[in-house]
């Protein structure tokens, strides 16, 4: 078994990347600068990051509840209980002692209970005491309307209402009601006969690329599951959790016929599993969250082997351009991916005010997909600078099939 390395960066040029997941391939491909800023430099909103850990804390919530069934032979609802301490304790900051995905913040509210004559000389009830309204403090002693009281308040205010701790409460609760009966089931090996069975739950992968430069490169990532129609294993499929606010139907599955993660995942699964699983492809299962209730649907996506070949053939032309990138020390912009990218403001700028522009609206962390989790980026950015156990491809069969893909 190889050992799993914990850094994706080149010993020898910290700027390159060697180890790839398909968020940093989508970002580079979108435009190498857009790469350099996020993924190098490190440089992320807050919204991004909020998305991230959401899917991140659910996928952990799922992947507890299933080792809960298959590897310790819990109850359903024993299973679901452990599954919501679980995102009930990684969504909380112990450092801060809050939630987290959202902030306290100070508000204030009018206390005015009696109707007034507003400007029309009507009677009115005062629109800043309306219940359930709230606006940021540093807010006045007495309204400005109807003159009554005001009164100011600490308010959790989520960073994104369908992404917050109840969300994630309410996602499990209806995702494990929904699976009961239902169609996809992790599946689960065992080292021997007489062995316990391991869900393919939150499975870590790599997968050799090619050598370019004298440098290996790899594909890496992270399986939600692998499951397979009613737990049998008679077609298997990596599968990825998508939550999304919209409706579930073919515009929200159609982007992934062709999408990057899907590729890559349908071609690390045919390499991996391709001696212990019948693999079939890649199904997207969508979760639909919104303030209103929570909606589940999944589709498969299949690739044919003459498919995955000129994926192979892609990738190493495009991880050619990321290594001369990262030897020059120089990303170029694609300006024509400039349309909604979070970095356009900083773009708009001059080189020697970008630096100034970030450090305002962006934080600084880089995600370890070998590690699944963000890490600080230390040093100076140089962009300010300038304005001052798992499954390895080549192991054997009998590794992977010995359990080892847990």
């Amino acid at each position: 078994m190889t050992e799993r390395p914990t850094t994706v960066w080149d010993a020898d040029n910290p700027r390159l990347q060697r180890y790839w997941d398909s968020t940093a391939l989508r970002s580079l491909l979108a435009c190498p600068y857009r790469y350099y800023l996020s993924n190098v430099e490190g440089w992320q909103t807050t919204g991004q990051m909020i998305d991230a850990d959401f899917g991140r804390i659910a996928g952990e919530g799922l992947e507890v509840f299933y080792k809960g069934i298959i590897e310790k032979g819990l109850d359903h609802d024993t299973a679901l209980r452990h599954a919501l301490r679980t995102v009930l304790q990684e969504s909380w900051d112990d450092t801060c002692d809050k939630p987290r995905l959202g902030n306290y913040e100070a508000v204030w509210h009018c206390k005015g209970t009696e109707k007034f004559k507003n400007a029309k000389g009507n009677a009115a009830k005062c629109p800043f005491s309306h219940k359930g309204k709230y606006w940021a403090a540093p807010g006045p002693a007495y309204c400005g309307q109807c003159g009554s009281e005001c009164e100011t308040w600490q308010q959790w205010l989520p960073a994104n209402p369908a992404k917050d701790r109840y969300q994630l409460v309410r996602l499990i609760v209806w995702y494990s009601e929904e699976v009961k009966e239902g169609y996809l089931k992790p599946v689960s090996f065992q080292d021997t006969p007489d062995s316990p069975h391991r869900a393919l739950v939150e499975v870590p992968w790599t997968l050799p690329i090619g050598r370019i430069g004298g440098k290996d490169f790899y594909l890496c990532g992270w399986f939600d599951a692998v499951k397979a129609v009613g737990g049998a294993a008679t077609e298997a499929y990596v599968t990825d959790y998508k939550t999304t606010k919209n409706t579930l139907g073919p515009q929200f599955f159609a982007p992934f016929a062709p999408d990057i993660q899907v590729s890559v995942y349908d071609l690390a699964g045919s390499q991996l599993f391709k001696e212990v699983l019948p693999f079939e492809g890649v199904a997207i299962e969508g979760i639909s969250v919104t303030q209103s209730g929570v909606q589940f649907g999944f589709q498969v996506f299949r690739k044919t082997p003459e498919q995955r070949a000129e994926l192979v053939k892609e990738l190493q032309t495009y991880l050619t351009m990321a290594l001369q990138y990262a030897e020059h020390g120089y990303w170029p912009m694609n300006r024509a991916s400039c349309f909604l990218c979070q970095f356009k403001k900083v773009c708009a700028t001059t080189p020697a005010d970008r630096g100034r522009v970030l450090e305002a609206n962006f934080e600084r962390s880089r995600w370890n997909p070998l590690l699944r989790r963000r890490e600080s980026v230390t040093g100076n950015s140089a962009t300010a600078d300038e304005a001052a156990t798992t499954i390895v491809a080549g192991d054997s069969g009998t590794q992977a099939a010995d359990g080892s893909v847990a």
